[in-house]
């Protein structure tokens, strides 16, 4: 039986499941199936679940959320989709799992704010009108205060991290982070209203109209830029290696994951080239997560139980992926859909890609 979000979230539209086909219909079109099936591959077979989400419907959005909607959690995928009302949901980037704050450690972007940054491996990024890109890009924060008349600018080399003991940096706090810094060295200022109002040390509350600067080490001789009084404010920049930086302007939402799987139709797995050095990526054979999106505009969300990189790269090719990359893996690979778990992680995650269906 189909959940009855299903029909509560169509707003006065026909909707019919497919019990059979597992898919939701609405207005007699499907725009949103999965799949148990069989792939054979280069003489091995494999087994796949596959969520397939037409993203030409304009009714579809994708977002991508946090644990606990902040960084630095873990939460369960399945209550991270119940909490955002999604039709389905996959894991997203790495983070440190075994860590006591679970950071993520890719780009993510979530409601078109910058929130992290990772700088290595492949972004996947969307639109509010469901136009997508994959591409090694580089996300920065420019920020620029004011000091005696004139402006100054700084840029952080973190956003929403934990900065490593004894290394000297600036770090960028904003609410996604949640309601603390939650760590206690350096100095932080914060900023309200985009003005600078308070230089402290130790936790620090951030606030929900403003934001926290933290400098440690020897950065904290910075301290001079960032006068009480004065005025503040930041923006991210992108620097992408192979798409039009307007998309990523514009961009809703966007993780760093990687490395790439299929380019324009063709085979491009290079981890190496960007970044990987685990042999987890480079060799071995273990439970995967993937995204890819079809010529047509088909957005496939897929795990299987056992691959190798180059392995899921051929898996994707033979689903139809014009382009795809492998998103975090192991015990984190889950996949949900209709209301319950298609592949079930071995852990809580710290972030996720979720389909849901758009208010009219």
């Amino acid at each position: 039986m189909v959940p009855v979000r299903f029909v509560s979230e169509a707003l006065g539209e026909t909707v019919e499941w497919d019990q059979n086909a597992r898919s939701v219909y609405i207005g007699g079109r499907p725009y949103i199936s999965s799949e148990t099936k069989q792939v054979k591959v280069n003489g091995k077979t494999f087994s796949l679940n596959i969520v397939r989400v037409d993203l030409n419907n304009k009714k579809i959005g994708m977002k991508i959320v946090l644990a606990k909607d902040a960084l630095g959690f873990t939460e369960s995928l399945k209550d991270m989709a119940k909490r955002n009302h999604a039709l389905a949901a996959i894991n997203g980037t790495y983070f440190n799992a075994y860590e006591d704050l679970k950071e993520p450690t890719g780009n993510i972007m979530v409601d078109h704010r910058v929130v992290h940054l990772g700088n290595y491996g492949t972004t996947f990024g969307f639109t509010d009108d469901n136009q997508v890109e994959f591409d090694v890009v580089k996300f920065k924060i420019n920020g620029i205060t004011n000091k005696d008349g004139r402006d100054i600018e700084w840029a952080p080399y973190a956003i929403n991290r934990t900065p490593p003991v004894n290394l000297s940096t600036i770090v960028l706090y904003t609410p996604d982070r949640g309601s603390e810094t939650r760590f206690n060295s350096g100095i932080s200022v914060v900023v309200e209203n985009g003005v600078i109002t308070k230089h402290l040390k130790g936790n620090v509350v951030i606030p929900k109209n403003g934001f926290v600067v933290n400098l440690s080490g020897t950065e904290t001789r910075y301290l001079d830029r960032f006068p009480i009084g004065g005025k503040a404010s930041f923006s991210p920049a992108f620097e992408p290696s192979g798409t039009d930086v307007s998309f990523w302007q514009k961009a809703a939402g966007a993780l760093g994951v990687g490395p790439r799987l299929i380019t324009d139709g063709k085979i491009t797995v290079d981890p190496i080239s960007e970044g990987f050095s685990s042999e987890k990526i480079l060799s071995y054979s273990m439970a995967r997560s993937a995204i890819g999106v079809t010529a047509n505009n088909m957005l496939l969300l897929v795990t299987v139980n056992r691959a190798t990189i180059h392995e899921l790269a051929s898996i994707m090719h033979s689903l139809g992926a014009y382009n795809a990359m492998n998103l975090d893996g192991g015990a984190s690979s889950g996949l949900y859909y209709g209301g319950r778990y298609l592949t079930t992680p071995g852990r809580d995650l710290s972030n996720a890609l979720i389909i849901y269906k758009k208010n009219d």
